[in-house]
């Protein structure tokens, strides 16, 4: 259950692997500054014991959010628990290098004495993660140890953990683990770093125990560290409807605080925790709200692709952008599916060319029943421009709020973003989408000019489709080792500004790039 602890996992602004070349063919005329989604759901059944583990520091708030079973290491912490909430008791570990239990008989006892007839104690957790491939006699020492709690506590629960992220490893010593406890908790956390979560896994393991006839809890991933990432919102429902529709009689989270980081730390994944243990609906994802058939917009951002002509890109179901010099939105132009077209949500995802523009001057436009904004060409004299990158989205990294409020605030003709933009690649397809609407705070009104880096394209996970089916790159060329998700072409670009020419390279696709620049 535990995974090995580490050091928390850093982003770091890597300049010197990403390049944004700048040509200046005058000096003159620039000022450069640089600041620093769940689905709705019906109310499911919720298992009678929803235990969360690492939860001594705040008893009262896990309390709070909906879990009844906590983790205690003594009759007199359960007894001190809040209203509501009983105890499991943690007995200490099973010691897979010595192959012997960390805690004698007679401390047992000692821990043990006056839990058969507390009502705040439910039981026992006596063994995290054992390893039955370096100690083969494992499985009969748990029955062993399992006769022996029931002997001094009877009636109370027996919990172990089994190791459930071995692969087809895993698979082979759940059987094992028959008669060890009364409860045997399951772990296959999905959400790995830079990764897609694996739902199947999750699957796999718990046909596996049906198979073997295991009494099982399952236990949901709800922490983060250098192996294991936090799920998105959208991922801890899914990972709790597989538990839901199983045969697991309880639910164990790991867990309220792991690896220095707290659960109380990601809000929105909390939210989705509490009420699942509530029995409540979930939300309906911000990403979504509003959009119907009346003609709505989000993710809403442009890109100069001349100097008298934009791309307009957004989600929704507006199809047609109108505009014009003037208060009368005199144009209209139908929006065409995004290619290659982005897969971070269900979209649908569209872009609609505006040419015959005039450079260097303001538009006001509306998308489909979306307020009236403005937009401008690409400057001709004089102008600011603001530059952010490895940026992330705001549920996952709350500092991007403000980054994002800051750069409004300046009111930049354009803004470049040279890559890392949406870190989907290590925090799930939701961070995607979340990105795209944070910065929409300016997106609306000031030119998004990206760049690719690297986490935009060297990882299953997330790629290219994402990026390329949301942007239309001006002077479009393509690079040698262009990846195959979303290959090819829109690998950099070039456009004018005033006096200024920007050219966008990527961070290079292999060692033939750079020469082939």
């Amino acid at each position: 259950m535990h995974p090995p602890r580490a050091i928390p996992h850093k982003r770091g602004f890597t300049a010197l692997r990403r390049t944004f070349v700048l040509l200046l063919l005058s000096a003159a005329g620039v000022a450069a500054i640089s600041p620093g989604s769940p689905d709705t759901g019906d109310a499911v059944t919720r298992p009678a014991l929803r235990y969360i583990m690492n939860s001594k520091s705040a008893p009262s708030a896990a309390a709070a959010a909906g879990w009844n079973l906590l983790d205690v290491n003594s009759k007199a912490q359960a007894d001190a628990l809040p209203a509501g909430t009983r105890g499991l008791i943690w007995l200490g570990d099973y010691d897979n290098s010595t192959c012997a239990w960390e805690k004698s008989e007679s401390t047992l006892m000692r821990t043990l004495a006056g839990t058969a007839d507390d009502r705040k104690v439910v039981g026992f957790l006596f063994s995290d993660e054992p390893d039955p491939r370096a100690c083969p006699e494992a499985p009969a020492q748990h029955r062993a140890r399992s006769r022996l709690i029931h002997e001094l506590a009877p009636g109370k629960l027996t919990v172990m953990v089994a190791d459930s992220n071995l692969g087809a490893e895993s698979l082979t010593q759940i059987p094992l683990w028959l008669g060890a406890a009364d409860r045997v908790a399951l772990d296959p956390y999905p959400c790995y770093r830079a990764k897609q979560c694996d739902y199947s896994w999750i699957s796999t393991v718990i046909r596996t125990a049906d198979a073997a006839k295991l009494p099982y809890w399952g236990v949901v991933q709800a922490f983060a560290d250098k192996t294991w990432r936090w799920p998105t919102p959208a991922e801890a429902r899914r990972i709790l409807s597989l538990w839901s529709a199983s045969r697991a009689s309880g639910i164990m989270t790991f867990a309220w605080r792991w690896d220095g980081k707290e659960l109380r730390s990601r809000p929105a994944l909390l939210d989705v925790l509490a009420r699942f243990n509530k029995g409540l609906p979930q939300r309906r994802p911000s990403t979504t709200r509003g959009e119907s058939a009346r003609g709505t917009a989000t993710q809403v951002h442009y890109t100069f692709t001349g100097t008298t002509s934009v791309t307009f890109n957004w989600r929704g179901s507006a199809s047609a952008i109108r505009f014009g010099p003037k208060a009368r939105l005199s144009r209209t132009v139908s929006a065409r599916r995004s290619q290659p077209q982005p897969f971070s949500s269900r979209g649908p995802f569209r872009e609609a060319r505006l040419t015959g523009l005039k450079p260097g001057r303001t538009y006001r436009y509306s998308i489909g029943a979306s307020p009236v904004s403005t937009f401008r060409t690409a400057p001709t004299g004089s102008f600011r421009f603001d530059v952010e990158a490895d940026v992330g989205d705001s549920r996952n990294f709350p500092q991007v709020t403000r980054t994002q409020a800051q750069i409004a605030a300046d009111k930049p003709a354009f803004v470049l973003v040279p890559g890392d933009l949406t870190y989907g690649n290590d925090e799930g397809q939701d961070a995607v989408d979340r990105h795209f609407d944070d910065v929409m705070v300016w997106s609306r009104k000031a030119a998004y000019m990206p760049a690719w880096g690297n986490h935009e394209w060297n990882d299953s996970s997330d790629d290219l489709r994402n990026y390329k089916g949301r942007f239309a790159i001006p002077n479009p060329r393509a690079s040698p080792g262009a990846p195959s998700a979303g290959c090819c072409g829109e690998d950099w670009g070039w456009f004018d500004a005033g006096p200024l020419r920007f050219i966008s390279y990527p961070e290079p696709y292999s060692s033939a790039t750079w020469p082939e620049w």
